[in-house]
């Protein structure tokens, strides 16, 4: 008797725990379709421009490490010989993924004047890539480093169409022989 009132205990228990993570991973699910993105300023006037669509991210050192692991288990080949299976249990350790939508945070300017709130100050050329001169303002400016943009104040918005791995040409460091090329269309402001 015990024994399965203990056992309903532990499969009640169970479903409770399920249920939490369920919740967990769709919450995280949710929140991890918009993420952000840095791209320098003559990138981000490129993607303006309907120039750019495309764009690179080295392995970092920690995915470099689960591959190295992931070889040492069997799971995988060594960078150094990639085989197609390989290619697909690599892509899941990408950052980005096919559908994810990318707010891009670019270097912004901030006039420090008397409103209400520093984003109502500079409603034209609060962005690095505007040209609008400062010069007559006579509030003070400061840089916002890209860093530091939040997705409410993005303006450019894209989404990932395609997630592939190249092959760099020799470079001289071994850890750099492959990227991540992550192609995108811009999309409307969310």
């Amino acid at each position: 008797k015990s024994l399965a009132k203990n056992g309903f205990l532990t499969t009640a228990f169970l479903m409770i725990q399920m249920r939490g993570l369920f919740k967990k991973v769709k919450k995280t699910m949710i929140n991890k379709t918009i993420k952000p993105i840095l791209f320098n300023t003559e990138d981000v006037k490129a993607i303006l421009d309907g120039k750019k669509n495309k764009t690179a991210r080295v392995f970092s050192k920690t995915q470099l490490k689960y591959f190295d692991y992931a070889q040492k288990l069997g799971e995988m080949s060594s960078l150094d010989n990639l085989h197609e299976d390989d290619f697909a249990y690599i892509l899941q350790f990408s950052q980005y993924k096919v559908g994810d939508i990318l707010y891009v945070r670019e270097k912004s300017y901030f006039v420090d004047c008397d409103c209400q709130s520093p984003w109502q100050c500079s409603p034209q050329g609060w962005y690095a890539t505007d040209e609008v001169s400062y010069s007559d303002i006579r509030c003070s400016v400061k840089t916002i480093p890209s860093i530091h943009m939040r997705k409410e104040h993005a303006r450019i918005f894209l989404k990932v169409t395609n997630v592939k791995i190249e092959r760099l040409q020799d470079i001289g460091n071994k850890d750099l022989k492959f990227v991540f090329v992550y192609e995108f269309e811009k999309v409307e402001k969310i």
